[in-house]
C-alpha cells in the first residue's frame, strides 16, 4: 500500500526526523557545553517561560531558546536535543492554536485488492491497475516555545531549599498545619514577604496489592518526602508558585473555601482551573 499526502506541509509536521526547536533555536550563550545525560523537563500550557525562568530558574544559565507553530513535538525528541546542547533543564510551553485538515490519498495496487492483477468490475477502465481513494487527517497546531537551562555553581532549584530557608518572621491567617487529605500534610507560616507551606508528614494507608488504583496512589505517595517546599506565594497578592503532583513548578493562587479550607488554584490552560483543597488541622 502506497500513501500519497497530498501536502507537503502534512508530511513535514508529522514525520519530521529532528526537533523543531533545533531549527528555530537562537543562542544565548556563548559557550559550548559537553552533552548531557540527564535533562530535567517541565512542560506547561499557556505560561509565560520568560517570567518563570526570572521568578524560578534564575539561577540556570539561559543556553538559547526557540519557538515554532505546528504539530504537538514528541517530549522524548525535544529532551534529546536539549542533551545534544548541553542543557540540564528544559522549560516547554505549548498553547493550542487551530486544528488543520488535509486531504490525503491511499493508493493500492489491484493486485492487493483481489488476485494477481485480473480483472474488477467497476469505472476503472481497461488496464487500470490501481485504485485511489481519498480522506482527510486533522492535526492539531501549537504555538510551542521552549528555554534551554544550564546548571551553574550557584544554581539552586527553589523546591530543594528546607524550612531553615525560610524562617518565620510573622503571622497570618494561613499559618497551621494543613491535611491534603490522602497522601500528606504542610505545614505554612510567613517567612518575609512570603506564605510558604512545606510537607509536614507522611500518612500511612492500606495498599490492596489487586487494587491497580491503590497502587498507583501508593507509588505517587513516594514522590514526597517529608520537608520538601510545597508552595510559596507572595503574602499581599497571594500569587505563587505551586508544586503539583508532577513535581513540576506552576504559577497559582492562594485563598480561603468558603468552609475555611486553603484552596490553591492552578491554571490548566487557558479556559480551565485545577483547585488543589487543604483542610486545617492544627492552628499553629
Amino acid at each position: 500500500m502506497k500513501k500519497i499526502f497530498i501536502f507537503l506541509t502534512f508530511i513535514l509536521l508529522l514525520n519530521g526526523c529532528s526537533s523543531s526547536y533545533k531549527k528555530n533555536f537562537m543562542k544565548t550563550a556563548g559557550d559550548i557545553y559537553s552533552v548531557t545525560e540527564n535533562v530535567k523537563a517541565f512542560e506547561y500550557t499557556d505560561t509565560d517561560l520568560n517570567i518563570l525562568y526570572k521568578e524560578v530558574f534564575g539561577s540556570f544559565r539561559l543556553i538559547g531558546a526557540s519557538s515554532f507553530e505546528g504539530a504537538a513535538e514528541k517530549l522524548e525528541k525535544t529532551v534529546s536535543y536539549a542533551k545534544s546542547i548541553g542543557a540540564d533543564i528544559v522549560l516547554i510551553n505549548k498553547q493550542y492554536l487551530k486544528t488543520e485538515n488535509y486531504t490525503v490519498s491511499d493508493t493500492k495496487s489491484l493486485t492487493d485488492l483481489g488476485g494477481s492483477g485480473q480483472a474488477v468490475t467497476g469505472n476503472y477502465g481497461p488496464g487500470v491497475r490501481t485504485l485511489t481513494t481519498y480522506g482527510t487527517k486533522s492535526v492539531k497546531i501549537f504555538a510551542q516555545n521552549a528555554l534551554f537551562l544550564k546548571s551553574t555553581d550557584n544554581s539552586v532549584l527553589f523546591w530543594d531549599k528546607k524550612e531553615s530557608d525560610f524562617p518565620e518572621t510573622g503571622k497570618s491567617a494561613f499559618d497551621g498545619i494543613w491535611s491534603e487529605g490522602q497522601f500528606y500534610d504542610i505545614i505554612a507560616y510567613k517567612s518575609g514577604g512570603y506564605i510558604v507551606g512545606f510537607i509536614n508528614s507522611k500518612k500511612e494507608f492500606y495498599v490492596n496489592p489487586y487494587s491497580a488504583v491503590q497502587k498507583k496512589a501508593a507509588k505517587k505517595r513516594e514522590l514526597y518526602k517529608e520537608g520538601d517546599l510545597k508552595f510559596i506565594f507572595d503574602a499581599d497578592t497571594r500569587a505563587g508558585v505551586y508544586i503539583t503532583d508532577e513535581q513540576s513548578p506552576a504559577y497559582a493562587a492562594l485563598s480561603f473555601g468558603r468552609g475555611g479550607e486553603l484552596l490553591i488554584t492552578v491554571p490548566k490552560d487557558s479556559s480551565e482551573e485545577r483547585l488543589v483543597s487543604f483542610q486545617k488541622k492544627i492552628k499553629k
